[in-house]
């Protein structure tokens, strides 16, 4: 890792039978993934990150089934994810984001069940999320933002998933409500959903997690933001949106908060609070219907 390599992954690999663990990450390797990486019975840890790898994921890969993790992330690999990886139940953690893959998400990665880091961001993944994605109930990071992924999030996706704690879908075309089902996530600190086509109003449930960033930019929700947990709240992002009612209070006081961006919604009343805010660095408000005069008390906001 870290080096200057460059050149192909050899096919001769293949006969280092004993091999555990294979870290190239940060090169300039290219050339395609040698169809001999799955004679690699005993590797749980594969890391090609950063290079200029191309062609296919190698199906021959799902013959290694001890393999634990899988990072390719930041390459140019084409395709679409083989059915062949559905054998592979040790994977805890798979990141390949930042490539060029394409097609639909297999309904086989719900046999991944032990799969705790899921990265498949910045590709060209499409269709709906499949039904069998509620099975991986031991994600806790997910991030399969910037794709071209549409429909639908199962009410199963949002009930199945309590040990989410990192969850980024930003940049699809996701439609429909968050399922109340989104409760079970109570460990969630992290969550984006911001340009999709999401609408209706938020559980409730959302705004009382212990969140450090909530980002819902650009899509079509809907109802008041209740009450929120701001003990480390750092950054809110629900501009574009539908939102209505009073803002609540216990937002504009938050010691933590840095950026609060709220624009082009339908929130109404005052905003006496916003000074009281002693951290806020970006605020943003505009095209709401906000009444009442100027709040004096923005003006406490010296960072």
């Amino acid at each position: 890792t870290s080096n200057g390599l460059t050149g192909t992954i050899p096919t001769r690999i293949g006969v280092m039978k004993s091999l555990t663990s294979f870290a190239a990450a940060y090169n300039s390797l290219a050339g395609t993934v040698p169809a001999e990486i799955g004679l690699l019975s005993n590797i749980k840890w594969l890391y090609l990150s950063h290079n200029s790898i191309t062609g296919r994921l190698p199906n021959e890969l799902g013959n290694v089934t001890k393999l634990s993790a899988l990072a390719m992330s930041y390459n140019k690999l084409t395709g679409s994810i083989p059915t062949a990886y559905a054998v592979l139940t040790a994977l805890r953690k798979v990141d390949l984001s930042a490539n060029n893959i394409n097609g639909s998400l297999p309904s086989e990665i719900g046999s991944l069940y032990k799969i705790a880091f899921l990265d498949l961001s910045a590709n060209s993944l499409s269709m709906s999320l499949p039904d069998s994605f509620a099975l991986m109930t031991k994600l806790n990071n997910l991030d399969i933002s910037l794709n071209q992924l549409s429909g639908v999030v199962s009410e199963n996706f949002w009930s199945g998933m309590e040990y989410m704690n990192f969850l980024d879908l930003h940049s699809n075309s996701f439609s429909g409500s968050v399922g109340s089902g989104v409760c079970n996530m109570w460990m969630m600190y992290y969550l984006d959903l911001s340009d999709n086509q999401f609408s209706h109003s938020i559980p409730g449930c959302v705004w009382d997690f212990d969140l450090s960033d909530i980002l819902l930019n650009n899509n079509y929700f809907t109802g008041p933001v209740d009450s929120v947990d701001t003990s480390d709240l750092t950054r809110i992002f629900i501009r574009y949106n539908q939102f209505s009612g009073t803002f609540p209070s216990t937002i504009l006081n938050s010691q933590s908060l840095t950026v609060l961006a709220m624009d082009q919604n339908q929130f109404h009343g005052v905003l006496d609070d916003v000074g009281n805010a002693p951290n806020l660095q970006i605020f943003q408000a505009a095209n709401n219907l906000f009444s009442g005069t100027f709040p004096v008390s923005i003006t406490k906001l010296t960072t």
